[in-house]
């Protein structure tokens, strides 16, 4: 009973587990045809290479077939002995077209067991990799040219650059080259012109290179390629490409021999900020030219303006850099110019031209973090001018003595703006409050702010409560109301 109600499970697993394990008294046939049945083609595996000789039958063997599994048709051919074996194992994982099973077969079954059809039906599924493998792994009496055709019939740049770089001699054709150079994969080309022996380059492969215009190959080509194999037309071509990134890295990189004065000029003429910055800051001496610096100044980039101004080397550092800065009106590039930029180089006109920008978050900023022999008072007198009362406020918060101005509390009071003069009123210290701010937030009858500064201003700020309450030039009875002194 135990038998059947296993058979009844349909359990594949446990269908093998009972053929391999289970005395002969308990076994039973209807096991057997019970797994043959599940069609699964892991445990039919399993029962042919495990089970005794006396449970296993070519029913086992024929269900396999049927299963069309590859892989498992594939570790039968390789693993089960002889007398379980049958040809239409074979047949049938030809039949399946499964190129990496069929390239396994091809390379581990035993010759008993292989057959030619297995080639044929590795050549007929295309699939570049398998046939790059059986190129590489084959033994000689299996591998034929039909394989290293079909490799070159699927024009698949990567395989086609290993099988050149990995196949022995008496496997590799001329036709890999050619296709590779067909693909137009430029880096595979690339790669192939670093990597293959002499015997296997030719120079179709360079000058495929130079059609594909890929300035990041080309690059790569001239920092790695040997002197026999770059030119000067890989050069002309990576030029040609007009890439800042890759002509400021080939100017960075690219052995002496190889570097021309054309991929500076090629650089300068792509009017790009950032790499006529890099350029200025990373390439050598005799590589860097005056028109480096022109060209960054012609493009008015504010950001790589500051930078150069901060981290260029003396020698290639110009005055014109600090005029051009000043031109773009680059709000935050001048702060920080101001901030960060070497004395040598730091102008009065930078803080000029930051106060004309009128912008009072780095007004702000300016007031806050510049070193005094920076600071102008002319700053303060453009932050009030802005009347951006969060900025005033902070100003009263944050900046240190000698920089504030009873200015800023007016210009903060004559903004009107509750929060800023609440705030103002809960953090500013006390040599810089003034009962005027009290007034001026109780004029702007904004309820909420009146009872934030009742519940959270210093004691000594609303203990004039009184003169809140005289409601003199108070102009609400219902605000009074609202409000619990």
């Amino acid at each position: 009973m135990i038998a059947q109600a296993l058979i009844a499970t349909k359990d594949a697993e446990y269908l093998y587990h009972a053929g391999m394990d289970w005395s002969a008294g308990r076994y039973r046939e209807g096991i057997a045809d019970a797994l043959v049945r599940s069609g699964n083609a892991e445990y039919l595996y399993y029962a042919g290479r495990d089970w005794p000789d006396g449970r296993f039958s070519s029913a086992i063997a024929e269900a396999l077939s049927r299963s069309g599994n590859a892989f498992y048709l594939y570790l039968i051919g390789k693993e089960w002995p002889d007398w379980r074996y049958r040809e239409a194992i074979a047949e049938a994982l030809v039949k399946s077209g499964d190129a990496h099973s069929l390239y396994l077969a091809g390379k581990e079954w035993p010759e008993g067991r292989y057959r030619e059809a297995i080639v044929e039906a590795l050549v007929k599924s295309g699939d570049a990799h398998s046939l790059y493998l059986a190129g590489k792994e084959w033994p000689e009496g299996r591998y034929r040219e039909a394989i290293v055709e079909a490799l070159v019939k699927s024009g698949d740049a990567y395989y086609l650059y290993l099988a050149g770089n990995e196949w022995p001699d008496g496997r590799y054709h001329e036709a890999i080259a050619e296709a590779l150079v067909k693909s137009g994969n430029a880096f595979y080309l690339y790669l192939a012109g670093v990597e293959w022996s002499d015997r296997r380059y030719h120079e179709a492969i360079a000058e495929a290179l130079v059609r594909s215009g890929d300035a990041r190959a080309l690059y790569l080509a001239g920092l790695y390629w040997s002197n026999g194999r770059f030119n000067t037309a890989l050069l002309e071509a990576l030029i040609q490409t007009g890439s800042p990134r890759y002509l400021y890295f080939a100017g960075l990189d690219w052995p002496d021999v190889r570097f021309s004065e054309k991929i500076t000029q090629a650089l300068i003429e792509t009017g790009d900020a950032e790499y006529l910055y890099l350029a200025g800051r990373y390439w050598r001496n005799e590589r860097f030219s005056e028109e480096i610096t022109q060209a960054l100044i012609e493009t008015g980039n504010a950001q790589y303006l500051y930078l150069a101004g901060y981290y260029w080397r003396d020698e290639r550092f110009s005055p014109a850099i600090t005029q051009a800065l000043i031109k773009t009106r680059g709000v935050f590039e001048l702060y920080f110019a101001g901030q960060d930029w070497p004395d040598e180089r730091f102008s009065e006109e930078i803080t000029q031209a930051l106060i004309e920008t009128g912008n009072a978050q780095c007004l702000y900023l300016a007031g806050r973090y510049w070193r005094n022999e920076r600071f102008s008072p002319a700053i303060t007198q453009a932050l009030i001018k802005t009347r951006n009362a969060w900025r005033l406020y902070l100003a009263g918060l944050d900046w240190r003595d000698g920089r504030f101005s009873e200015e800023i509390t007016k210009a903060l009071i004559a903004t009107g703006n509750a929060k800023c003069l609440y705030l103002a009123g809960r953090y500013w210290p006390d040599e810089r409050y003034t009962d005027d701010i009290l007034h001026a937030l109780i004029k702007t009858q904004n309820t909420k702010y009146l009872h934030l500064a009742m519940q959270n201003w210093p004691a000594k700020r609303v203990s004039a409560a009184q003169a809140i309450v005289d409601l003199a030039g108070y102009p609400s009875e219902q605000t009074h109301r609202s409000i619990s002194f």
